[in-house]
């Protein structure tokens, strides 16, 4: 299912003022358990990489994300935010996943635009929302943290890196089956929909998104984080994740019972918590 939706705003269409609310605090919420988790990492120490010059590196790296377009300004505060915990707590092999994760992203999101605007189903200019990076990236923050600050290190960087595999494989699945799927089908019936619909997929983008998949456990095993047996792990529950991602999107979100930024944290947190069980 889409990532990220041309009209998302995170609300349920005819939604109160108070639901909004309950909403954006639970986001904010969020954010907030990510900035003590930091502030506990840069407390305690040793970091898992020098913090002034990882600061100077991820700050570059928001910058650029949003001058790409990557990024709106509230997206790029959440990937300072994210990425940090990411680096500080898993160290340089952690910051090449989450730059491949960018990078995949957004490639697969520029590709094929011209077919997404004939379809009216390109991405929003301007790039991912706060809130929109912390559902994508922020369990996989959250769960490098506490595998710095927990006995269970390894086991809980396979689920960090897990997510970053579904975040990856659902994003780019999405872009591209939208850009070159003639008839995808709706995970739930196999009945053949619009591109662009909740909860549809298609052989291209599947394809795609288990190759993302892929070369972020790859990435991850070639930098040392990972043996074979973790990094397939990691992989695999990518692929997974993306499926219970097109799941939810197809039986929930039409309903109006969650919106796709809750959807895509939901599916980056069921991938790392069973990658991390299936690791340990």
């Amino acid at each position: 299912m889409p990532s990220l939706s041309p009209l998302s705003t995170g609300t349920v269409p005819g939604a109160s003022q108070p639901v909004r609310t309950r909403k954006v605090s639970a986001w904010i919420g969020f954010a907030l358990l990510l900035i003590g988790l930091l502030g506990v990492i840069a407390f305690r120490g040793p970091f898992a990489a020098p913090w002034l010059p990882t600061f100077a590196i991820i700050l570059a790296f928001a910058g650029l994300a949003k001058i790409l377009g990557g990024v709106t300004y509230s997206g790029a505060a959440a990937g300072l935010l994210v990425t940090s915990l990411l680096f500080l707590s898993g160290g340089a092999p952690m910051f090449v996943a989450v730059l491949l994760v960018f990078v995949l992203t957004l490639a697969a999101t520029k590709f094929g635009r011209a077919r997404k605007q004939s379809l009216t189903i390109a991405e929003r200019s301007g790039g991912r929302s706060g809130r929109q990076v912390l559902a994508n990236v922020g369990i996989s923050a959250l769960f490098a943290a506490l595998s710095h600050l927990t006995p269970y290190r390894l086991p809980l960087l396979v689920g960090a890196l897990a997510a970053l595999a579904e975040a990856a494989c659902d994003t780019v699945s999405s872009e591209t089956g939208k850009a070159l799927a003639l008839e995808p089908r709706l995970i739930t019936s196999g009945k053949i929909v619009s591109p662009g619909t909740d909860g549809a997929i298609s052989v291209p983008g599947t394809l795609f998104g288990a190759l993302a998949a892929m070369l972020i456990a790859m990435a991850a095993f070639v930098t040392g984080v990972l043996d074979p047996r973790q990094a397939t792990i990691v992989a695999g529950m990518g692929v997974f994740g993306m499926l219970v991602d097109s799941l939810l999107g197809a039986t929930l979100e039409p309903r109006g019972q969650l919106t796709n930024n809750t959807i895509n944290l939901l599916a980056t947190l069921t991938t790392a918590l069973l990658a991390t069980i299936v690791a340990w």
